[in-house]
């Protein structure tokens, strides 16, 4: 990856090319990824964004989504999830209005992990639920599996809240409380496992 870090560097002083240019950027992202500097990875993809955004047509416009959803998906991993979140939802409206599902599927994948990162879980459940009815339209048993590989994760750590949250109540003596949410842990649970599996 270094390798190619140093070849794709030395290749953007040697275009003018928008397109050309754009490329570059988003392989120096995704190397810089690889090699474990998410900084400078969302610096290049920042760089290659702008340019789709300056070009401004429909193969571009489902570019720069691919870009924006990578780019999140780093600031995600920074724990910059207030960042991460309206670029992925940015992604998601780009992909739709191209009409490019599996782009869509990934962004809204990406962006239920933000979610869940964040601990909105509701909001991290309806995403990777559509990123499933995605993957399903598509027939696509690997994004298919991660959707429900997330999907299984995120009902698993609202499920572990909900317990910890029941805990509380009978702590409080609310017993009315504390069965509602036993009842609420154990629909996850079974949630759960059935993504799982």
């Amino acid at each position: 990856y270094r390798e190619a870090i140093a070849l794709w560097t030395e290749a953007l002083a040697q275009t003018s090319e928008k397109k050309d240019l754009a490329v570059l950027y988003t392989n120096l992202g995704a190397a810089n990824r690889q090699v474990g500097d998410l900084t400078q990875a969302i610096a290049q993809w920042e760089q290659a964004a702008k340019i789709y955004q300056s070009m401004a047509d429909g193969k571009t416009r489902a570019l720069l989504a691919q870009v924006l959803t990578e780019q999140a998906q780093a600031y995600s991993a920074l724990g910059q999830f207030r960042v991460a979140v309206p670029l992925l939802q940015t992604a998601v409206k780009l992909a739709q209005g191209e009409r490019d599902p599996m782009t869509e599927a990934a962004a809204q994948g990406a962006l239920g992990n933000a979610y869940a990162a964040a601990g909105d879980f509701e909001q991290a459940i309806a995403a990777h639920r559509s990123s499933l009815e995605l993957a399903a339209t598509l027939n696509n048993p690997r994004l298919t599996c991660t959707a429900l590989s997330n999907l299984g994760n995120v009902l698993n750590r609202r499920y572990k809240r909900y317990l910890f949250q029941a805990s509380l109540a009978t702590r409080e003596g609310d017993d009315l409380e504390e069965a509602r949410l036993s009842r609420l842990a154990q629909q996850d649970a079974a949630a759960t496992q059935s993504a799982y599996e």
